[in-house]
């Protein structure tokens, strides 16, 4: 009876898990393909549980076995071809794409084909034993060849995969190998007898069960002497070899001692043994633990260094070549530190000048959002000042408390310092180690130390790139801006010439007209030269004077030609240029306006309380964090077809030397709010203090006035 569960328990098992990875991840195509074959593994079950629970309904059920078994060989070969790949069915190879299309052609064949050539079972309830026909035959040896053909794909994909993804996906992987290995021994009886054995089926159902648990865990716990010198590759291979022949040695050993047990247990003993070792091998081989280990005993007890220093520079420079973002870099920076120095988690800080503080550029399995490291940091004046790799083991007295918490909440075992002409310009923590008896030696830290002052050395120059290209922008707007002159010059020279002649020749009636057409036309180009012209100028001299910022706003307002602006709020008395803030107020609702549509207003609140303020909002695209960061309000980076980059890095310098700030709040897809607040005028803030009524006096007789500048 208690074998006639494991079927229930698979099905169960299947269908919950098949659903749990929908509900998780949906968006890959790998995992709604494996979710799909979860559950058709579960159909097969169930109907080969019915066709043994209700034998006189055999063929019945066996049909519907026939069916989803059908479904199996595309459902895993897709899987196992679109895990962790990029691009469709055009991106797969020729070979793979010609399988996938075989692999559709199973289920009309088993739907339109008749049964009696699929399979009979003369004596079915007794023995058990189905007997396969012609069809049958070829029809499970296409099973066999996809099956063997997704397993291969699977292990590719797996070993493919850089160490810390290998590490989140390898029990998905074993989990979905040990199911395709069960379904290729269960009908690889067809290869040799022409038969399927389905008294086997507790074995099948015990062994689908294992690898829907390892799927399971894998989804819900993974987000010196000389002379003997061999190839580490080989080495690791011979280490392949002796396991697999203590697998081998295993199982004869266990076929041995079943010589005395009976036949009817060793089958089901021999079959459920080759499939646990066969998981546990394959556990052991793809251990970033037993990896590590090992490779450290060979490197103590075989060579006479640790690291092949030239091998290692080499990786390295070929794993951070090529990155465009700093943030891209980063990452691959971390990716290799993990790598080498056997860590299961890592950050990197870079040192942000603007803001005397290091911020994290990039994070592998290590959540340090929120942190800042101050110049004051003792972490970072250790790092400063002994210019060495920090270890979190050792006696240091002089980190701080809030330091100790940190590294004991990250488990951060190194923190590495990332140097360039002798000045600390970021650092690298690493987490965890893979292996924590691992001896860490000097080799060790010299390697960490060159490696981190390498990556240094590269941050540091992608950011003087940087720098670089926006002098050459520099250096091109000014070129620019003596094409604009000579321009003007140009129109001025018209001009000139035409008051000339105007005295002349001021009341004939053609030479009006000709000078009406003169003067539009002049006004007009000039207007486009003002336009494309950019104030880039970072502080400038302001005719600062008491204004309410709620007149500044309407008058703005209305030289908008566009439907839809909202402004409210109250006065708000604030001491500025007036010219210069409408430049502002402008930009802001153009780029509001720009970024939604005309069913989507813009809207301009202004207000007071210990500053003044005002609130541009849209409902446009919005903007990601990443953006408003790093991109938002630098010069000559726009999204704008033909645009300059320059409106709002204007913007920021214009309300920067008002002595006020702006600031940014956007949802992607949900639009943005611009807020710019400034010192209110004295007059005002003796009103707050003396009256709120007067206040809102004032703030009426204001409205009379647009711009009211007094």
């Amino acid at each position: 009876m208690s074998l006639l569960l494991l079927p229930i328990a698979v099905m169960v098992s299947a269908v919950l898990l098949g659903l749990y990875i929908w509900a998780t991840k949906r968006h890959y195509l790998s995992s709604l393909f494996l979710c799909l074959a979860l559950i058709c593994c579960a159909a097969v079950e169930l109907f080969d549980f019915l066709a043994l629970r209700q034998p006189k309904d055999f063929f019945f059920w066996k049909r519907g076995s026939l069916i989803f078994e059908s479904l199996l060989p595309f459902l895993w070969l897709a899987y196992a071809l679109f895990f962790s790949r990029q691009g469709g069915f055009q991106k797969l190879s020729v070979f793979s794409r010609v399988a996938l299309i075989l692999a559709l052609s199973f289920p009309p064949i088993a739907v339109l084909a008749p049964q009696e050539n699929f399979f009979f079972s003369p004596d079915f309830p007794r023995e058990k034993l189905i007997f396969l026909g012609n069809f049958g035959f070829f029809f499970y040896i296409g099973l066999l060849l996809l099956f063997i053909f997704a397993l291969a794909n699977m292990e590719r994909s797996l070993l493919a995969l850089p160490s810390l993804e290998k590490w989140r996906a390898k029990f998905e992987i074993i989990g979905a190998g040990v199911i395709l290995v069960t379904f290729i021994l269960y009908y690889s009886q067809g290869l040799l007898y022409r038969t399927i054995n389905m008294g086997l089926m507790p074995e099948k159902s015990a062994a689908l069960l294992i690898g829907c648990g390892m799927i399971f865990f894998s989804f819900f716990r993974r987000g010196g002497l000389s002379g003997l010198h061999i190839s580490q590759d080989m080495a690791a291979r011979s280490v392949v070899v002796l396991v697999i022949g203590i697998y081998f040695l295993s199982l004869g050993l266990a076929g041995e001692a079943m010589r005395y047990l009976g036949t009817s247990s060793q089958k089901t003993f021999m079959g459920l043994l080759a499939i646990l070792l066969g998981a546990a091998l394959s556990i052991v081989l793809l251990s970033g633990t037993a990896k590590r280990k090992f490779k450290v005993y060979l490197h103590k007890n075989f060579y006479r260094h640790k690291y092949d220093y030239r091998d290692q520079w080499l990786r390295f420079t070929q794993t951070i070549t090529a990155k465009n973002s700093p943030e891209e870099l980063g990452t691959a920076i971390l990716a290799f530190f993990c790598e080498t120095f056997a860590a299961n988690s890592a950050a990197l800080f870079v040192l942000k000048e603007e803001k005397n503080a290091f911020y994290c550029l990039s994070s592998l399995e290590m959540d340090t959002s929120g942190y800042a490291f101050s110049l004051n940091n003792s972490l970072v004046r250790y790092l400063a000042d002994g210019k060495w790799v920090f270890r979190s083991a050792d006696n240091n007295p002089e980190i701080g408390e809030e330091d100790r918490y940190f590294l004991s909440h990250h488990g951060v075992t190194y923190m590495a310092p990332l140097l360039f002409k002798e000045k600390l310009e970021g650092f690298i923590i690493l987490g965890p180690q893979v292996n924590p008896e691992e001896i860490v030696t000097y080799e060790d830290y010299d390697l960490m130390k060159v490696l981190a002052h390498q990556a240094g050395s590269v941050l540091i120059g992608q950011r003087l790139s940087k720098e670089l290209s926006a002098q050459r922008a520099m250096a091109t707007i000014g070129k620019f801006s003596a094409f604009v002159i000579h321009d003007l010059k140009n129109l001025v020279s018209v001009l000139d010439m035409t008051a000339t002649n105007a005295k002349d020749f001021i009341d004939d009636p053609d030479f009006q007209t000709d000078l009406l057409g003169t003067l539009s036309g002049s006004v007009e180009k000039m207007k486009i030269l003002i336009a494309r012209l950019k104030d880039l100028q970072e502080r400038r001299a302001l005719a600062k004077k008491p204004c309410d910022l709620l007149d500044i706003v309407k008058d703005c307002g209305k030289t908008l030609k566009t439907h839809g602006l909202k402004i409210s709020g109250e006065s708000a008395l604030v001491e500025v240029d007036a010219a210069e803030l409408h430049k502002v107020i402008l930009n802001l609702t153009m780029n509001g306006i720009e970024a939604g549509s005309e069913k989507t207003p813009v809207t301009i609140k202004v207000g007071k309380n210990s500053e003044a303020f005002l609130h541009v909002t849209d409902q446009g695209c919005g903007m990601t964090r990443e953006f408003i960061d790093q991109c938002l309000f630098q010069p000559f980076l726009s999204t704008k077809k033909g645009g300059f980059g320059i409106g709002l890095y204007q913007c920021r310098n214009i309300v920067e030397a008002h002595g006020g700030r702006i600031e940014v709040q956007s949802e992607e897809g949900k639009g943005s709010v611009f807020s710019v607040y400034l010192p209110l005028a004295a007059e005002q803030e003796s009103h707050l203090e003396n009256s709120s009524t007067s206040l809102s006096a004032a703030g009426e007789e204001a409205h009379g006035h647009p711009a009211d500048c007094r």
